[in-house]
């Protein structure tokens, strides 16, 4: 971080990645299109891209339901008008078939941009780490 402005901005962000989890858990696409850059891309890797309609079409369609998601260890570096955010999402998953829940994490680096007084997502890059099924109770 730098100077002491840098808090403020390292709020919104995180906020802003606060927004995303529950706009991606609540399927609300109008919310999470407002995050979104125009240009936004999904670069997952050992996966194909996906531009911002092909990843909003992913996120209408998917065949899953997320049960919750959050972040953890999320490390903000502001670097002029771009700012990266790190960290891991985690989410509990119930699986179509037969809705079995896993506990699913990946590593991500979100990259934002500077939009008028706040910031948008321009690119995502993430690595899906290994799952987990949860305990039969």
């Amino acid at each position: 971080m730098g100077g002491p402005g840098d808090l403020d901005v390292e709020a919104q962000l995180k906020q802003a990645e606060q927004r995303i989890f529950h706009a991606i858990l609540s399927r609300d696409l109008a919310a999470l299109e407002a995050e979104l850059a125009d240009d936004f891309v999904l670069s997952p890797i050992g996966h194909p891209e996906q531009d911002r309609s092909a990843f909003l079409a992913a996120i209408r369609d998917m065949p899953y339901q997320i049960l919750e998601i959050h972040g953890e260890e999320i490390r903000v570096h502001v670097l002029g008008d771009v700012a990266l955010v790190s960290g891991i999402q985690r989410a509990r998953v119930a699986l179509p078939d037969n809705g079995a829940i896993v506990n699913a994490a990946t590593a991500f680096v979100d990259a934002f941009v500077k939009s008028g007084a706040g910031w948008r997502l321009r690119q995502a890059v993430s690595v899906e780490l290994p799952t987990s099924p949860e305990p039969v109770a």
